[in-house]
């Protein structure tokens, strides 16, 4: 898979999270060109920091998003810090 794989691709990513994990997939995908539609469990109280860190990203326009498994591609190609 390349990083231009995700480009215009529309990706959910479950759980935003409330320890940066979420947020850098997030981030990560978007800086590659993909709409992403983010979701949680949590009330938005509790993602707050979360949240901000996110303030200015894109919003999705209301449409369908399938959802691709990504977590294989994270745990053995994505570049580490």
């Amino acid at each position: 898979m390349q990083l231009s794989d995700f480009k215009d691709k529309r990706i959910t990513v479950m759980g935003i999270g409330l320890h940066g994990g979420g947020v850098g997939v997030i981030k990560f995908l978007a800086a590659q060109g993909a709409k992403v539609l983010a979701t949680d469990l949590q009330k938005k109280e509790e993602l707050t920091v979360s949240l901000k860190e996110l303030t200015g990203q894109p919003r999705p326009k209301k449409t369908m998003f399938p959802l691709i498994v990504i977590l294989e591609y994270f745990l053995n190609c994505a570049p580490r810090r």
